[in-house]
């Protein structure tokens, strides 16, 4: 069984070398398929899973064919693996609330002798707070880390509706809770899992990093949950203050975190820039000057505020990339990972 199970491997890594190969329908990826772009949809509706790399390269001009796969072929090497997708949450908690039962964790052991003494890292996908879209990005970052020498856990978060007019309830703090969860379950299985070190980092994309930087947050990060404080956050065009956002996009990513009715005081309480104090991890931030999704403004204010606060920041803004270009395969952010992670040596 085991020769068989290699041999599917073997060929399903050859299949994820192909860019019309549609990954939702290669055999060994069927238990994580619901996973690898969870509730994530194309501009027509359909589900991303359901297309090619190419295709979903088409669609969102930023996501990497090449990113894509290398995500891609790290999941097949730890497909079947008992330690690979982790349930976050008891089964007691998933009987009182069915949405728990969706937040995972991902985890990429690097091969490094020395990985289970570093840091590991919490990866983030992003999509708006409506979906998660780890295929693009925190997938091909776990490659990336992993061949830098660091373990990797990728998050799969609690989602709100897609559909403004299905919205009833904010999401907040949920997002918030299952980075909690994922933390502790890390922190509670660290011999299992064979990791020496509790320091961490955390980095994520888009949402997933409005997520990171929350996460630095006294009033409603890691303080708030009684965790230890990351070593250093590496948010990826990153939207930290909603009222920073487009005009047309603005109200909907309020809407979406904060439920119908929200107000202007709750829109500023999660404000990062305004609400971090001295106690702020350090952040290595990455953000495309032509980013049309989230304004580069959001990283001037947040290395601006650092700046006045004396903490520890550097920003990555290369001139060109997009919004949605994950681990840098191909862009001009290429090795962003390990220039994040020497950033977080450093300290």
């Amino acid at each position: 069984m085991k020769k068989d199970w290699n041999e599917e491997k073997k060929a399903a890594l050859l299949f994820a070398q192909d860019p019309d190969t549609h990954p939702g329908d290669i055999p060994v990826l069927a238990p994580y398929r619901a996973f690898l772009q969870y509730k994530s949809n194309m501009p027509d509706g359909s589900s991303v899973i359901g297309h090619s790399f190419r295709q979903m390269q088409q669609a969102y001009n930023a996501w990497s064919v090449a990113g894509m796969m290398k995500g891609v072929r790290a999941v097949i090497g730890r497909a079947g693996e008992s330690d690979f997708m982790l349930d976050v949450y008891g089964k007691e908690e998933v009987l009182q609330d069915p949405e728990k039962e969706d937040v995972k964790l991902f985890f990429f052991p690097s091969d490094d002798e020395k990985a289970n003494d570093r840091p590991f890292v919490l990866a983030i996908s992003g999509g708006a707070y409506t979906s998660v879209c780890n295929i693009p990005e925190a997938f091909p970052t776990a490659a990336s880390m992993n061949e830098a020498g660091y373990n990797v856990f990728a998050l799969n978060y609690r989602v709100n509706e897609s559909s403004e007019e299905r919205i009833t309830a904010p999401l907040m703090p949920k997002p918030l809770e299952d980075t909690a969860a994922g933390l502790r379950y890390i922190f509670s299985h660290m011999e299992e899992l064979g990791l020496r070190n509790r320091e961490y980092y955390v980095t994520g994309f888009s949402a997933g990093a409005n997520l990171t930087v929350q996460w630095g947050v006294l009033s409603h990060g890691y303080a708030a949950y009684g965790l230890p404080k990351p070593r250093a956050l590496f948010p990826v065009y990153p939207p930290v203050d909603n009222r920073i956002m487009r005009d047309d996009r603005r109200d909907g990513f309020s809407l979406i975190m904060f439920g119908p009715g929200f107000t202007q005081e709750t829109v500023r309480e999660y404000a990062v820039p305004d609400v971090m104090t001295a106690e702020y991890p350090p952040c290595y931030i990455v953000h495309a000057l032509d980013d049309d999704t989230v304004p580069i403004e959001n990283t001037y204010r947040m290395r601006d505020r650092m700046n006045e606060l004396g903490i520890r920041v550097e920003a990555e803004i290369p001139d060109s990339g997009g919004h949605g270009f994950g681990d840098g395969t191909g862009m001009k952010a290429e090795g962003w990972p390990r220039r994040a992670l020497r950033f977080g040596e450093s300290l």
